[in-house]
């Protein structure tokens, strides 16, 4: 799937498209909320998740640039 399509799709078919093909790379955490970082071919999905509300707020897909910046320290180095 490319980025486009999966913008177009709605929450829950983000959500569910996600979990069954998406690779989990990291996560942090601010405040109340949880970002979860996941490869998805091509491009990455930032999962922002609330504690309080106990949902997810949004995604956020990017291929590059200063939304993958606060990550890097977090990934692994194999």
């Amino acid at each position: 799937m490319y980025l486009y399509e999966y913008n177009v799709l709605s929450t829950e078919e983000k959500a569910e498209y996600l979990w069954q093909h998406g690779i989990h790379l990291t996560e942090g955490t601010e405040n109340d909320s949880v970002f979860s970082l996941y490869s998805l071919g091509d491009f990455y999905v930032e999962v922002i998740y609330c504690k309080l509300k106990n949902e997810i707020e949004t995604f956020r897909t990017f291929k590059k640039g200063d939304l993958l910046n606060p990550y890097l320290d977090l990934l692994p180095l194999w």
